[in-house]
């Protein structure tokens, strides 16, 4: 499959299965020839982890409305996959992204009201290195 730059978009192969899904993802992105490149190689696994306060359930209450409507629309915008805290203690939660790069677990953290409000003593992304799952096409 290749790009026709003169056209913007990809030629060969776009019968039936994987490839015509990447076609139209590139068709309704409008993106550029080097975009599409970008859009055919699979999207990498990304977990944020925070290390909570120890009162962290006790002052969540106030902040969880924001702190949810953020994670909801990380996930309509589909970066964010999993999340929630740790139980038993509660003392860490994980956050699971999928994306090119982990800019989108990063603006996360830096918008999150527990991490404004100093409910997350430290938080962490790291690459998430998957090879088998429901969520998983490899």
């Amino acid at each position: 499959m290749a790009v026709d730059p003169a056209h913007g978009h990809l030629s060969g192969g776009l019968g039936r299965g994987p490839k015509r899904h990447v076609f139209q993802r590139f068709r309704a992105a409008r993106t550029t020839p080097d975009a599409a490149v970008r859009i055919c190689s699979p999207a990498m696994y990304f977990v944020l982890r925070y290390e909570l306060v120890d009162d962290y359930l006790e002052r969540r209450t106030p902040l969880r409305p924001e702190h949810l409507a953020l994670a909801r629309a990380a996930v309509e915008r589909g970066e964010l996959r999993l999340g929630g805290a740790l139980a038993e203690p509660a003392d860490e939660a994980l956050l699971v992204f999928r994306g090119p790069d982990p800019s989108a677990a990063e603006a996360f953290a830096h918008a999150d009201p527990y991490v404004r409000e100093g409910l997350v003593r430290r938080w962490t992304v790291r690459p998430w290195t998957v090879v088998i799952g429901a969520d998983f096409a490899g």
